[in-house]
């Protein structure tokens, strides 16, 4: 098993963590409720312990006072939580603990204030996942209060609402590690309605929602905070297939920020009748988005007429200043009001992504594939690339400074160099490239210098290029019109030929130099790595 350094992104994003302490005051005095598949719901039973466990969440809820932690178990849990006092709620893990709710009402999570004079509770969840949930509102997690919400490795799936899909916030709301994906809304927001209170999305997932009206994605109609983050597959049969930022009647200063980020692979109009537009990001009038380093590439306006496929709307540099914006990658320019005093912007090329896939770390994102311009693109001037945007959570829209990432969606180093020119600079989009994982481990003489040939390393530490002829991709594709020489060590059966090369001219393979009484030592650079 290879083991991956990566580097908290909780550790740099110390808004965030400063918005957590002032909603989650410690209390020393916190007891512990615990909620498993064997409980039971009695007032016999105190909870306290995992032997004597509550059967249901709500039950646990019910007992806890305000700051507790409500500790779930493995297994599905079919309840509807109406909370409506602070409490943190941590499962077992996102494919251990599971939550999901047949009561159209509420939804699988309701948090309000229980009088209108109450205070707003605020409410953390970690490590679980929402599932297969309805309601007349949301289906996932509605917040119908100004309360601090913090989602930590959750996940919200297959839920859907007649207004949004996964998730609708009125509060100060960080997303961390959070992969919101396959939900439906009828009206705004298939994933995510953001509303009147500045929210943060970082090292998180939007994928393959749908939205009948608008935003087959997420719905900005606040300050919204984005990094290191993936919005991707996402469908609307109305407009912007990604997200929407759009001001409403009662809201003012919408505000999308937005560091590293990946819009990709979304749709518009997909219904095909010419009522919608804008596959990607789509921003009304007097909305502001700032952008740096993002990719909005690859989206889809399925609009017969006038198709926009990428972006609308205007585009800006933080505070005015061309040095902390721009390097963003725009697939299609069409529709983009760009800001002419940003530097670096790549536009009218393709990003040259992977498909959205499982590259380490908790959410999904997609790999740069060799030769795509996001490679090492990324904002470097006066050392201000590879930052995020810090912001004061007590002031809407208030902007402290720029802070340095040290990683990526998956947790991974930045910057590196990933086009192996001698010098490390940020990417544009959720996802670093680099060769290798960041550290020399046992058994290599430099990172991740192996002999794998479908890694993205050789074994000089380099990122591989693909041989000649070879249109499959770097490395291993199967495909045997492509044959890739040199994949397999002798005695093995080539995966695209089906055939075993001879160890004594054999051409390709670990230590192939047409000599047979090397055939099986490794070659020059790095030590051979044998992983388990």
């Amino acid at each position: 098993m290879v083991t991956f350094q990566r580097y908290s992104i909780t550790a740099v994003f110390m808004a965030a963590a400063f918005l957590i302490s002032i909603c989650f005051v410690q209390n020393l005095y916190a007891a512990a409720y615990y909620v498993e598949t064997t409980g039971t719901d009695s007032p016999s039973v105190d909870c306290a312990s995992v032997a004597s466990a509550c059967l249901t969440i709500s039950y646990a809820f019910d007992k806890a006072a305000d700051g507790d932690d409500i500790i779930v178990g493995a297994g599905v849990f079919k309840d509807s939580l109406h909370i409506t006092k602070s409490v943190n709620i941590a499962g077992a893990g996102t494919g251990e603990t599971f939550i999901e709710s047949d009561d159209y009402e509420l939804g699988a999570i309701l948090i309000e204030q229980l009088l209108p004079d109450d205070p707003a509770p605020a409410v953390r969840i970690s490590d679980l996942t929402i599932q297969n949930s309805a309601s007349q509102y949301t289906g996932g997690i509605t917040v119908n209060a100004e309360s601090p919400l913090v989602l930590e490795n959750v996940v919200i799936t297959n839920c859907s609402g007649q207004l949004v899909g996964g998730l609708f916030t009125r509060g100060p709301t960080i997303l961390e590690n959070v992969t919101i994906n396959k939900n439906t809304g009828t009206s705004a927001g298939g994933a995510f309605f953001a509303s009147k209170k500045g929210s943060t999305i970082v090292n998180s997932t939007i994928s393959e929602n749908f939205a009948e009206s608008v935003a087959g994605g997420i719905a900005n109609v606040a300050i919204l905070y984005m990094a290191n983050t993936t919005v991707s597959g996402n469908k609307t049969n109305g407009s912007a297939g990604g997200i929407v930022a759009t001001v409403l009647p009662y809201t003012h200063d919408v505000i999308l920020y937005l560091s590293n980020v990946t819009i990709t692979e979304n749709h518009a109009d997909f219904n095909e009748d010419g009522d919608g537009t804008t596959g990607g990001l789509y921003a009304d009038n007097p909305t502001s988005i700032v952008a740096r380093n993002t990719i909005i590439a690859g989206n889809y306006d399925h609009n017969p007429d006038s198709p926009i496929a990428d972006c609308f709307g205007a585009i800006s540099s933080p505070y005015d200043n061309a040095d902390f914006g721009g390097f963003n990658l725009i697939g299609d320019s069409t529709g983009c009001v760009l800001d002419p005093n940003m530097p670096g912007n790549i536009l009218n090329e393709p990003a040259l992504l992977g498909p959205l896939a499982d590259n380490g770390g908790p959410t999904r994102t997609h790999a740069p594939e060799a030769g795509s311009p996001a490679i090492d693109g990324g904002n470097n001037l006066d050392g201000a690339g590879c930052r995020y945007f810090e912001f004061d959570p007590t002031i809407d829209g208030a902007v402290i400074t720029d802070t340095f990432l040290i990683g990526d969606q998956r947790g991974f180093m930045r910057p590196a160099d990933g086009n192996n020119d001698g010098a490390a600079r940020c990417d544009i989009g959720a996802y670093e490239i680099a060769c290798g994982n960041g550290v020399v481990e046992t058994g290599e003489e430099c990172d991740n210098g192996n002999l794998a040939n479908d890694d993205g390393c050789d074994a000089t530490c380099r990122t591989e290029e693909p041989p000649p002829g070879d249109t499959g991709g770097v490395g291993n594709d199967n495909n045997p019109a492509d044959a890739d020489p040199g994949i397999p060590p002798d005695g093995s059966v080539d995966a695209e030929t089906g055939v075993t090369p001879d160890a004594d001219t054999d051409t390709g393979g670990v230590g192939n130099d047409n000599n047979p009484a090397d055939e099986t030592s490794p070659g020059a650079g790095c030590s051979l790595i044998i992983r388990k």
